[in-house]
């Protein structure tokens, strides 16, 4: 039972995918449905005390047929795992939270887009164990009404520059002063097909860094100058 909510938001999402056809102007793209667990474990170097840090993440939720979606945000069965605030963690645990900032071009493309996720590196600088838990990889949120998916979430662990892995799920990977881990949150599903979407709201994404120009052109077909000044 010790994980039974964590197939809550899939379950949930998975019913509002089969209502589609039913109920088109009702149905929302597939949230990023995952708690997105980072988990820190270790001793104090000076004192030896045990510490463990339950650092759950926040992502993106769909697109309904009205608006963009929201997030980040928990997932809808996330229950009390909030957001611990930067200045706390860094005071009490052996790392640094060296960047904390939306997640560009995690939200699904459509004719409104998904929500995004987010993305938060932490620079270890004492020994511990990572323990990972990050659902929804294999079946991305997806996106309905012609929306396509948002990204799943992932953690990059740097041991050192040009050696990187990418995990999901892991017990205990050891880590060490020096390190770094990516902890990069999915976005939600789009609603719609992307080339809907008014060109104003591309552009206006893309000078808030929430898609790239790149993508821009990739997903919706829309050339954007990021030199081009926009007005929100």
């Amino acid at each position: 039972m010790g994980n039974y909510s964590q197939a809550f938001p899939t379950v949930i999402d998975a019913i509002i995918k089969a209502l589609e056809n039913a109920l088109p102007a009702r149905v929302t793209g597939g949230h990023f449905g995952t708690f997105s667990g980072v988990r820190l474990r270790g001793k104090h170097r000076d004192t030896g005390a045990p510490f463990d840090c339950h650092d759950s993440g926040h992502g993106g939720w769909g697109a309904c047929a009205t608006h963009d979606g929201a997030g980040p945000f928990r997932t809808m069965a996330h229950g009390d795992t909030r957001i611990i605030p930067v200045e706390l963690q860094e005071s009490m645990y052996p790392y640094r939270i060296v960047e904390f900032a939306l997640r560009e071009d995690s939200a699904g493309p459509g004719k409104f887009r998904g929500g995004l996720g987010f993305r938060k590196r932490y620079q270890i600088l004492g020994p511990c164990n990572l323990q990972a838990q990050f659902d929804r990889v294999k079946c991305p949120p997806w996106g309905v009404a012609g929306g396509r998916e948002g990204k799943s979430g992932q953690i990059t662990v740097v041991k050192k520059p040009g050696e990187e892995e990418v995990i999901y799920k892991h017990k205990a990977y050891p880590l060490e002063p020096g390190d770094m881990i990516i902890v990069e949150t999915g976005g939600g599903g789009g609603y719609g097909s992307p080339s809907e979407r008014a060109r104003e709201f591309v552009e206006r994404d893309v000078i808030r860094g929430y898609v790239s120009a790149e993508e821009a052109e990739r997903a919706y077909g829309i050339s954007v100058e990021p030199s081009k000044d926009f007005r929100s």
